[in-house]
């Protein structure tokens, strides 16, 4: 992922997303939550999770540090789920800021 664009995060669940009541997609760096994505910033499709990030919200992310994401849910039943936690590094650019 790099720093200052606006990078979409998918989640292929094995479940129907009509069934989700609530969720975050956490997006960390050195064990500190520095991105919430609610679900109210979700695009759901059958068992398809989609979230775009901003260019200010990836400008947050410390470049070459390693980078955490993680979705949490609970279902309209009550139950709730975590992924797995997904690592990957924030690249850097050679122009900073917002184009």
């Amino acid at each position: 992922m790099f720093i200052a664009t606006t990078p979409t995060l998918k989640f292929e669940l094995p479940i129907e997303t009509s069934t989700i009541a609530a969720g975050y997609i956490t997006i960390a760096q050195k064990g500190r939550s520095i991105i919430d994505k609610p679900l109210s910033e979700w695009t759901c499709s059958e068992k398809t999770v989609s979230v775009r990030l901003t260019q200010k919200e990836t400008m947050q992310l410390q470049p070459n540090t390693n980078v955490e994401i993680q979705m949490r849910i609970r279902l309209a039943d009550g139950t709730a789920l975590a992924s797995k936690i997904f690592s990957l590094t924030a690249e850097r650019v050679l122009k900073d800021g917002e184009i």
